[in-house]
């Protein structure tokens, strides 16, 4: 049997030893890459599996495919991906809050729960006990698509820290971006890549790494693993922590550039009325107007 390593490109044959990770399942490394490669999921909180390649063995065969078994990671997921996730405080099943709306405990506990869950409530809470839907997914959607691309210029029209899908050419160096507006209308000559928002990404890891933590505490193993993310207690405390950094920073960001921009309109118009106060007399009145029109 023989397998490509992915970290170096060189192929494998039998008896050799291989890493593969647990979050990217397409990735397999060789032994010889270990500690490289441990540096490298240790910084993205990624976690390595030993597996043995052996074509002669049928146990080691038997834990390769077991190993290799899975086509599919929580972090490749369209999912993590694309939407805010959520997961159920009573069976741990993580799901999408775009796609599945759940309910909320009314009682005052931190308490969600998914929709294949919501029957067994009614037998596990006293009937005086109460949930309801969670609010509609159509502003979460919007929230999503308004996380900006900070300090990002689409190359094809020039737009900064545009807001929607970000996509990166997988050819072009230095790197080549495109707002959703833009992609499948230029450059379409070369190949893109999908930029997950780096906010988007933080949400995501924050929920999973509470629900790592609420089950590390669960199983009361400060050791314990869990199977879906790869992360340990250490870990999720870890990625909580750098989570909340990286949102706290978008917000900071956000925040300064509304007063910039602000105060640059509010320059604007004492520029403008400086030069024809009439002309923005004008304007203003067409807006008082506007507005009341609106309001009646």
């Amino acid at each position: 049997m023989v397998i490509k390593c992915t970290s170096d490109g060189k192929q494998n044959s039998s008896l050799s030893i291989m890493l593969k990770c647990r979050q990217s399942v397409d990735h397999v490394a060789c032994q010889l890459r270990e500690k490289k490669e441990q540096i490298r999921v240790d910084r993205l909180f990624h976690a390595l599996d030993k597996m043995s390649v052996s074509s002669e063995n049928g146990d080691n065969q038997q834990e390769s495919n077991k190993c290799t078994s899975s086509n599919s990671s929580i972090f490749t997921s369209d999912e993590y991906l694309y939407t805010l996730l959520a997961y159920c405080t009573h069976c741990y099943r993580i799901f999408s809050v775009e796609k599945e709306t759940g309910v909320q405990y009314q009682q005052g506990l931190d308490y969600d729960v998914c929709d294949q869950c919501v029957t067994v409530m009614k037998t596990l809470h006293p009937s005086v006990h109460t949930f309801s839907k969670i609010p509609s997914v159509e502003p979460l959607a919007k929230l999503v698509h308004d996380y900006y691309h900070l300090d990002i210029t689409c190359n094809g029209c020039s737009l900064k820290s545009f807001n929607g899908k970000r996509y990166q050419c997988g050819e072009c160096s230095p790197t080549y971006n495109l707002c959703e507006n833009c992609f499948g209308k230029k450059h379409t000559h070369h190949k893109f890549k999908y930029i997950q928002n780096p906010t988007l990404c933080a949400q995501n890891q924050q929920t999973l790494a509470i629900r790592t933590l609420s089950l590390v505490e669960k199983n009361s193993d400060c050791n314990w693993r869990d199977s879906i993310t790869g992360w340990t207690k250490s870990d999720a405390e870890k990625i909580l922590k750098q989570g909340k950094k990286i949102v706290q920073i978008y917000e900071k960001k956000i925040k300064e550039t509304e007063n910039k921009n602000k105060r640059e309109l509010k320059a604007a118009q004492r520029r403008l009325k400086d030069s024809n106060p009439r002309i923005l007399d004008a304007i203003e009145d067409a807006n008082r107007r506007l507005l009341l029109s609106s309001i009646l």
